[in-house]
């Protein structure tokens, strides 16, 4: 176990993900700058409806890319291939002014996937960013991680905080599938649906079918 540094976010951070943050506070200020100065990493658990959640993945400072007149900073981040569950929180440290976690590492498997599996989420990742027009290549099967793609499946803040406690690639997998084996059926009814409010007050060109009267007789 070890201690943690936590800066509480509304949103999912999961491992190897990129996250530029705007510092203001004087606590996370203080933070970065220890990070600068001393190489600490620090952890980003997802805030929930007042509520801290207790997985989270652990970040490294990049860099500083700006320094403001004000003292405000630009801060790029990175998650490491590495997931802590929360044991202890602490909201007050001797002479530091952000929170803390007493943490656990976890153990998680980023090179078990499943090829089977994996060309069915590559699959349906082609169709779901057709539906939602998203301008981004599909991944290689060699690229293909969940995490990397995890805030491009659909899913609510807490369908990524359930994706992020998944320890395996594997089950990872199975979890994405379930979840756009009934989204994407759902995303293709809503957009039918505001394809026909659009048509609502138009003239329609549309052809009778082609029946029979003696059709209604049997």
């Amino acid at each position: 176990m070890k201690l943690l540094p936590i800066f509480p976010l509304k949103m999912v951070v999961f491992p190897g993900e990129k996250v530029n943050l705007n510092i203001f506070e004087s606590r996370y200020k203080q933070l970065i700058n220890e990070c600068l100065k001393e190489g600490k990493t620090f952890g980003i658990p997802f805030y929930n409806k007042d509520r801290l959640m207790p997985i989270m993945a652990e970040i490294e400072l990049l860099e500083i890319s700006k320094v403001y007149a004000d003292g405000k900073l630009d801060v790029k981040t990175r998650a490491k291939n590495n997931v802590v569950k929360i044991v202890e929180l602490h909201k007050t440290l001797p002479d530091k002014l952000y929170s803390a976690a007493t943490v656990e590492a976890l153990e998680y498997d980023f090179d078990d996937s499943d090829l089977v599996l994996a060309m069915k989420v590559q699959e349906q990742m082609r169709i779901l960013y057709e539906l939602l027009n998203i301008n981004k290549e599909i991944p290689s099967l060699e690229e293909l991680r969940v995490f990397d793609f995890g805030h491009l499946f659909g899913f609510s803040p807490m369908k990524e905080f359930q994706l992020l406690t998944i320890q395996t690639e594997s089950d990872r997998q199975k979890f994405v599938l379930k979840h756009l084996d009934s989204f994407i059926p759902t995303t293709r009814e809503m957009q039918e649906l505001q394809h026909k409010a659009k048509l609502n007050g138009h003239f329609k060109d549309i052809l009778p079918p082609d029946f029979k009267l003696s059709d209604f007789m049997k």
